[in-house]
């Protein structure tokens, strides 16, 4: 029986190989299974895009803002510059033309790195360029010619430098009441200088970018009796208060906002300065020193400014007394 048995399963299986033969399809197992997974799957679209540059600007070298300069200035270009493609195949050259400002420069080579200019990143940078001298002043355009490993290029325009030749002034000195104890100089009252057009923030205090600084503020007793005998002085300077800030020195024109027997400077540390258009506001921090007093109705201060004080631009400001407009009581 076992033999019989053995016989049959021998016999139905030669007759499978037989069929699967017969079929044309070769000799082939009787079980078979397949996999499929799709998501092993992977595909890469070639790169047809030029790189482009967004942001780009032209900054003085001295730093600070962006987007001004003066004739003769020197000056860098800046630009951030993506490659496009799945994948990119990468920026392979940068270019800037600057002749509208910098004649003959068609073709500034730009090179990769890591730069800092007016509170930007950027991975693009020129070397050190010089303004025509002279060049008239207003908006002049540049634009760029970017390429890629493979080839793909374009010309990319759009871009602007704003060329200024006017050297900034100031216009007025005022005070303001913060407190409520008007013509006393106290914590919470403001001193605000006006310019004829919006300076430099790093030609007033170095490293300031922006938002609010730290200061200090003294006025200096001019009398050395009770500070009746001259006119009290203030000034602005640096949180440290080891160094005046480029204010100078403003005479307030009366005596009698700070009192000593024989002198001396009332501080108020900790104070702010902010900048706003064309305006500088200092508001004055925590007080100490010589004790306060008021100085009376109504001296006008007169502000010396000083040439220290540069524009957007880079250009110096001129020198001369600023008298404070109206009549009334300071502080």
């Amino acid at each position: 029986m076992r033999a019989l048995a053995r016989a049959a399963v021998t016999a139905a299986a030669c007759f499978g190989l037989g069929v699967l033969a017969s079929a044309g399809q070769g000799t082939q197992a009787l079980f078979s299974s397949a996999s499929s997974n799709p998501g092993n799957a992977f595909s890469a679209a070639p790169d047809l895009t030029a790189p482009s540059a967004a942001p780009a600007v032209v900054g003085k070298a001295s730093g600070g803002s962006t987007g001004y300069i003066k004739q003769g200035g020197s000056y860098h270009v800046y630009a951030n510059v993506t490659d496009g493609g799945s994948p990119p195949s990468g920026t392979a050259s940068v270019s800037a033309d600057v002749s509208g400002f910098d004649s003959g420069q068609t073709s500034v080579p730009m090179s990769s790195g890591s730069w800092t200019a007016g509170g930007q990143s950027f991975n693009y940078r020129s070397a050190a360029l010089t303004a025509n001298d002279p060049q008239p002043g207003g908006s002049h355009a540049f634009s760029f010619a970017l390429a890629d490993v493979v080839g793909n290029a374009r010309t990319q325009t759009g871009f602007s430098v704003m060329v200024d030749n006017t050297k900034p002034s100031g216009t007025d000195i005022q005070t303001q009441d913060g407190n409520g104890d008007s013509g006393q100089p106290g914590s919470g009252d403001r001193v605000i200088f006006s310019f004829s057009e919006p300076i430099e923030r790093e030609s007033i205090l170095a490293g300031w970018t922006g938002g609010t600084a730290t200061v200090t503020v003294r006025i200096k007793d001019g009398g050395v009796l009770l500070g009746l005998l001259g006119d009290d002085e203030l000034e602005i300077r640096n949180a440290g208060n080891s160094a005046t800030l480029p204010f100078g020195t403003i005479d307030l024109n009366a005596g009698g906002y700070v009192t000593g027997l024989l002198g001396g400077y009332g501080v108020w540390s900790s104070s702010t300065m902010t900048m706003s258009a064309n305006q500088v506001t200092v508001t004055l921090g925590t007080h100490s020193g010589l004790g306060t007093g008021e100085g009376g109705c109504c001296p006008e201060m007169q502000w010396a400014v000083q040439s220290a004080f540069r524009d957007r631009a880079d250009n110096n400001a001129n020198t001369g007394t600023v008298t404070e407009s109206g009549n009334d009581e300071d502080f």
